[in-house]
């Protein structure tokens, strides 16, 4: 009996949290929560849709952190602005109390503070845990005229027909600049419509309102293994080994960089969050997120893992910044 079971079935706060600790002292490995955090619930906080990548990846963590660590965590979703609402949630307005996460994706979160309205930076946000990096996949369906196509052929249709292909996009992220890279470098021109989430563009293309949308794989996994979509494309240099048979932009002429035009999936909290519920958070998601029972559970999503600890997160989310500000300089981008 988990602490939440305990708590619904009347045991005294005492009880579960002694329940708590004799659970955690039963895993080898897992470390040891400070003090008595947590009491209540963890939130992770979503800032896109339910149904989309960022989602799927929390949803999933959620629960095999609940099986794992004995504690329980909601998901919840703040949605609006394309991720900007919830961003900034976490950066203004989230308690600095181990009890608000945010599961959130670069270059997303970081193109809301270079580029759009965001009122926050870099310093406005502690990261904990590296989930994992996907690339952006173009997707059609299989079943209308450009199912029948790959992808060049798709490129010939829009060259013959400019501005007439409808593609889905959150604009000002990832999905809006790989479409325009793609546009660029092969003199094209997609009638772009802008989405909050890559799950409602994603039901926008199964109900045959447009042609073509930007998707992560682990937000299109079940209709790819149905047969209903079709991945033409991935956004890298290298192939996405959950669909090795899917060519990348690189090799059929669109130049992408390595794992930047993607998203790079991770958890993080306010940095006035005590400096021991920082550490323990981030020492339990990445034991979790090394689980064999976690692997398979997002694999199974479509979600190839790849966990970094804290030090590794931090340097990354740094470098990321910095080539995502030379992009928007390089590109006359840059935020007034």
């Amino acid at each position: 009996m988990n602490r939440r079971d305990l708590l619904l079935s009347g045991v005294g706060l005492g009880a579960a949290l002694a329940a708590r600790s004799a659970a955690a002292q039963t895993a080898p490995g897992l470390p040891k929560p400070p003090g008595d955090y947590p009491v209540r619930p963890i939130e992770l906080v979503v800032p896109f849709p339910a149904g989309g990548g960022v989602d799927v990846t929390a949803r999933i963590l959620a629960q095999e952190s609940e099986r794992m660590l004995h504690h329980s965590f909601r998901v919840q979703n703040r949605v609006g602005g394309a991720g900007l609402i919830g961003h900034t949630y976490m950066a203004k307005s989230a308690p600095a109390d181990g009890y608000s996460v945010g599961v959130v994706a670069n270059p997303f979160l970081i193109l809301d503070f270079l580029y759009r309205s965001g009122d926050f930076n870099q310093d406005s946000f502690s990261p904990l845990t590296g989930i994992n990096y996907t690339p952006v996949s173009w997707v059609v369906r299989s079943d209308s005229p450009l199912g029948k196509l790959d992808f060049k052929e798709v490129i010939a249709q829009a060259k013959a027909k400019p501005g007439e292909i409808k593609i889905g996009v959150l604009p000002s992220t990832p999905f809006e600049f790989v479409t325009e890279i793609v546009e660029r470098a092969t003199g094209t021109k997609f009638l772009h419509v802008p989405f909050q989430g890559g799950g409602p563009a994603v039901t926008s293309l199964l109900g045959g309102n447009i042609d073509i949308t930007n998707a992560f794989y682990d937000e299109v996994e079940q209709q790819v293994r149905a047969g209903q979509l079709k991945v033409l494309a991935v956004s890298n240099d290298t192939r996405y080994p959950v669909i090795p048979d899917v060519p990348t932009m690189n090799e059929l002429g669109v130049p992408m960089p390595h794992n930047v035009w993607g998203a790079t999936r991770l958890t993080l909290v306010p940095p006035a969050t005590p400096e021991p519920i920082k550490a323990y958070l981030s020492a339990a998601f990445l034991e979790v997120l090394r689980d064999p029972g976690t692997v398979e559970a997002y694999k199974k999503a479509g979600i190839l893992l790849s966990p970094t600890d804290r030090a590794e997160t931090e340097k990354a989310f740094t470098a990321t910044v910095a080539t995502i500000r030379a992009f928007l300089k390089e590109t006359g981008r840059t935020k007034a």
